[in-house]
């Protein structure tokens, strides 16, 4: 471990421990002294705005296992760490830039809903020092959204053991509550899987497509992958999101004899979708996917395993479960987005600010959360954009 700094007077100690221990070990004899720091950037811009900087700096760069992105195999646990049961999927380490996030080809053909969040926080030079842990660990990152509709799971060290916990608890378990200490760090995200992981050899290629006639095996059956991720800000770059919206979900097939679907079941597709991306507007990504017709008789599409997350810069992110039970199962058709907009204006209870009031942030999530799931259904029909 290094130690670099001067005298309290002139600017903080920077610690730079070598391994998770030490800086947990650092920042909890330097507590409320100290604070974790890794790209800096939202400590940069919070410099002049906080009355006094920590007195200590704990350093997170010189641990290596904090920037690797390891993919997770179900049942092959890589210890220290507990793997979730039957569970496979990334795991990114809490250092990883932002911008190694959008060049990594795992995460761009596997969590392509990621790689848009991430493009979308700040400039380049930014994302070239920026973390994921860092993002998630403001509370108010522009990831955030994207990680929360993915089902991503938060792998803390704290008082000399691992823990794993879904990320949307992240909030309800502060400090303050007991379940972790102050100098808990992050250490990795966790996201489960959203395709087949392509082999080494591949992982350049686009994931290659399941034949309509062979459904993989269960263990390979995609996550959902249709996708659409919005940020609306008050300029069309490098600003604070006034909100970001990220949400997943997948398309199945209800069956039923002569054409009648009324009581049937929803299983779910048989073929791999794409992921193609489509634009919808500034700021905004859908993925529409390759949804060739089924050539099956008396089938029609439900909306299955989707998840939907909003958040701002001002604001902790949170899932909409009402908007989500609304949706899961139900077929696509122009009610159901009447029905999707009314049930965000009535879960969906931002803060009110000077510079944007709440009616207006759930006017523009109502429409953009409907938009998002009516533009790939339109498309379908070959009503190109709603």
């Amino acid at each position: 471990m290094e130690m670099v700094g001067q005298a309290a007077t002139l600017g903080p100690r920077v610690w730079e421990p070598r391994d998770v221990e030490t800086a947990w070990a650092l920042h909890r004899a330097c507590h409320p002294a100290s604070c974790y720091v890794a790209g800096g950037t939202l400590l940069q811009v919070q410099w002049r705005s906080i009355s006094a900087m920590p007195r200590h700096l704990v350093s997170l760069e010189r641990i290596d296992e904090l920037q690797a992105i390891r993919p997770e195999l179900a049942g092959a646990p890589q210890p220290p760490r507990p793997v979730t049961p039957g569970v496979a999927g990334l795991e990114i380490g809490a250092l990883v830039r932002l911008a190694a996030l959008l060049r990594h080809p795992l995460v761009r053909t596997g969590w392509p809903l990621l790689t848009a969040a991430c493009q979308s926080v700040a400039a380049p030079a930014v994302r070239s020092r920026a973390t994921l842990g860092g993002n998630v660990a403001s509370g108010v990152g522009d990831t955030l959204p994207a990680l929360l509709a993915l089902d991503a799971q938060a792998v803390w060290f704290d008082a000399g053991a691992y823990a794993v916990e879904p990320l949307d608890a992240a909030w309800s378990a502060s400090p303050s509550s007991g379940q972790r200490s102050p100098s808990a760090l992050l250490a990795a995200i966790r996201l489960p899987r959203c395709a087949p992981l392509p082999e080494p050899s591949e992982a350049r290629s686009a994931v290659p497509s399941v034949p309509a006639d062979h459904a993989p095996p269960p263990q390979q059956l995609p996550a959902p992958r249709l996708f659409s991720f919005r940020k609306v800000g008050q300029r069309e770059a490098f600003a604070p999101s006034l909100l970001t919206i990220a949400a997943t979900w997948d398309l199945g097939v209800s069956r039923a004899s002569g054409g009648d679907t009324s009581q049937a079941g929803v299983e779910p597709t048989t073929h791999q979708p794409t992921g193609v991306g489509c634009l919808i507007g500034i700021g905004s990504l859908t993925g529409v996917g390759d949804r060739s017709p089924n050539p099956l008789i008396g089938i029609s599409e439900r909306l299955q395993g989707v998840r939907i997350a909003v958040g701002g810069a001002d604001f902790p992110p949170r899932r909409l479960r009402a908007c989500e039970r609304l949706l899961e199962g139900a077929q696509p058709c122009p009610d159901l987005w009447a029905q999707l907009r009314a049930a965000v204006l009535e879960e969906f209870h931002p803060p009110e600010r000077p510079w944007a009031s709440a009616d207006y942030r759930r006017q523009v999530a109502a429409n953009a959360v409907a938009q998002a799931f009516a533009a790939p259904a339109f498309a379908d029909k070959g009503g190109g954009r709603p």
